[in-house]
């Protein structure tokens, strides 16, 4: 409310037989042009102005007289919650410069000064006038995008059709229009149904699950149709079909030829998956670490065993890698591996994908129903990518799964069994999650039977090297190309950068490099700018010394951890500082480099 910039709720009172002395003493320490005057009970009487102490010193009055002869009686007050329409219109009219602010019981909470309310009202005034300025502008910048908007769909060829979620249409273009012989404008409102005989799209804005390439007959033409959802806020709003129009001959030729690369993409994934085994996946596994070769021989005890497995690490570890591993390694490899990213799905999507559903469930559920993806892993694995992110709702319900290995669809109540191993994975310290109420506790103490820990690869030095090696030899095979190596400088490099992407972003740098590299070796330009000039803890550590490549990892390591000691001043507390290494672990390497002399 306005009221309450412009009033003033720093203030004195006087009481009936106070002096004119206190009241010159408040008018002389508050700077306030009327001072209220209260009963016992904190009500309004009077008020004593300055006028009143002028009449007071030109009747002679001295500083000990008592102030009632002098009291203005007739006040004129305000109520705290007038509206800020009436209260611009007392502000205007009233001659009054202070007005005592009352509340609903009569009691004085604060003097509006008229100066003062003068200017929040003009300011409020001239915010209004630029935020009219704004939308103004907004609404041309709005206009000028839907008159392209509306141009560029109706010159193109395609048809386009949009739905909301209860299946009415909402936009049509001029292709489809012309197609189906109406005007659009008596399409708009319209269910999709009333309009096509096909409920296609209406079961996209229903199940959030694109549809693509189907050749369908409308109204006796043929046409090729593409239906996608459109999601707002993790919510599907409605759906998009955009239809092409060949002749019949052609587009069923070319539907053919779809299904036929679909038949064989899909062919060839089973067989890649049925020959590729533990070895290879452990084989592509680089560890030079201990961490690392400790993780792999846990690797290879964990497959073997049926228990619920829980991968933490930070983004880019490899977890997923991790989790194919285990599958294959165990007496499931040839059955299913089912994926789902529980941050990619949206959260109303979320039930019907893990668990399936019946035909009926739902408006535009597949007559048939369909199987979830905990159902689809029967017989072999389920990998809960981001269990973190997870809805609460649902973890109630996977947690039934966990105890019970048992499902329902949605839509029934027949309970179906599953057999099926679980592993999950993380990037969040789901502990800080369950003290937020993020996260149920018992779902986490059934996932952790078991917990594979992926350090970051900062924490892991020894494998930059092989992991630059053996993404150069995969990526001269991809984009066949010749590089050979890596010069020491770049090598070098690559070692002071604290990689917050993990290996992820090692290999899309590697990639970058050899795209760019011609002298058959990457070198220091090949890398990009951040890592160059990146600020990073051991960065600083090493400044801008050349570091001659040794054969060993092991002599780098101990030249950057000598060097830190340099930089320092021989501090070990300091120098594990700068390593981004604690104590203990720089510690262990200055016993094991023999450094500690």
């Amino acid at each position: 409310m306005l009221l309450q910039e412009g009033t003033n709720t720093c203030f004195s009172y006087l009481n009936p037989g106070d002096t004119i002395e206190k009241a010159v003493s408040i008018f002389l320490d508050l700077k306030i042009a009327i001072i209220p005057v209260l009963d016992q009970e904190g009500r309004l009487l009077s008020i004593f102005s300055r006028s009143s102490l002028y009449r007071a010193v030109l009747a002679g009055a001295r500083s000990k007289d008592r102030i009632d002869p002098y009291l203005i009686t007739d006040v004129v007050s305000i109520a705290n919650d007038i509206p800020d329409e009436q209260l611009a219109n007392f502000v205007k009219m009233s001659p009054v410069g202070s007005v005592p602010v009352l509340n609903k019981e009569g009691k004085v909470i604060g003097l509006l000064c008229k100066a003062k309310m003068v200017t929040t009202l003009f300011r409020h005034s001239e915010q209004d006038l630029t935020d009219l300025e704004h939308t103004a502008k907004e609404l041309e910048t709005v206009k000028a995008l839907n008159e392209t908007f509306d141009t560029v769909l109706n010159i193109i060829r395609d048809g386009i059709v949009v739905v909301d979620e209860k299946g009415k249409i909402t936009l049509v273009n001029q292709a489809m229009a012309d197609f189906l012989t109406l005007p659009p404008e008596e399409m708009i409102g319209k269910p999709i149904a009333e309009i096509m005989s096909s409920n296609q799209l209406h079961h996209v804005a229903c199940t959030g699950l694109s549809e693509t390439s189907e050749v369908l007959t409308i109204r006796g033409k043929p046409l090729i149709v593409s239906n996608s959802p459109i999601i707002k806020g993790g919510k599907v709003v409605g759906a998009v079909g955009k239809a092409v129009f060949p002749h019949l001959a052609e587009a069923q030729e070319l539907a053919e030829k779809v299904r036929c690369l679909e038949h064989k993409v899909t062919f060839f994934q089973e067989e890649l998956q049925k020959n590729r085994t533990a070895q290879d996946i452990m084989k592509d596994m680089v560890a030079e670490s201990p961490q690392m070769k400790k993780l792999k021989d846990e690797i290879s005890i964990v497959a073997t065993s049926t228990s619920t497995v829980l991968i933490t690490g930070e983004s880019g570890t490899g977890k997923e890698g991790v989790a194919h591993a285990i599958h294959l390694g165990s007496d499931r490899g040839k059955g299913p591996f089912i994926k789902v990213n529980c941050a990619s799905i949206p959260e109303s999507l979320m039930e019907s994908e893990m668990f399936g559903y019946v035909g009926g469930a739902f408006t535009g559920a597949a007559k048939n129903g369909k199987p979830g993806r905990i159902e689809r892993a029967d017989g072999g694995t389920l990998f809960l990518d981001e269990i973190g992110e997870m809805p609460l709702a649902l973890q109630a319900k996977l947690l039934r799964v966990l105890q019970d290995r048992e499902i329902e669809r949605l839509g029934s109540t027949e309970t179906i069994k599953v057999n099926i191993r679980i592993l999950a994975a993380t990037n969040k310290k789901l502990s800080n999650a369950i003290a937020k109420g993020e996260f149920r506790q018992d779902l986490y103490y059934r996932l952790n039977v078991i917990n594979l820990h992926l350090p970051p690869l900062r924490e892991r030095l020894e494998d930059i090297e092989p992991l630059t090696h053996f993404f150069i030899s995969k990526f001269n095979d991809i984009l066949k190309a010749n590089v050979s190596g890596i010069t020491p400088n770049a090598m070098a490099t690559l070692l002071q950068y604290s990689w917050p992407g993990n290996i992820r972003e090692l290999e899309n740098v590697v990639e970058r490099a050899v795209n760019y590299t011609r002298s058959g070796l990457i070198e220091l330009i090949h890398l990009p700018h951040q890592i160059i000039s990146g600020n990073t803890a051991l960065g600083q550590v090493m400044n801008k010394k050349t570091i001659r490549h040794q054969d060993r990892l092991g002599q780098i390591e101990r030249d950057m951890i000598a060097a830190a000691l340099e930089k320092a001043g021989g501090n070990k507390t300091k120098a594990a500082k700068l390593l981004n290494l604690s104590r203990s672990r720089l510690y262990d390497k200055l016993n094991k480099y023999d450094l500690n002399t």
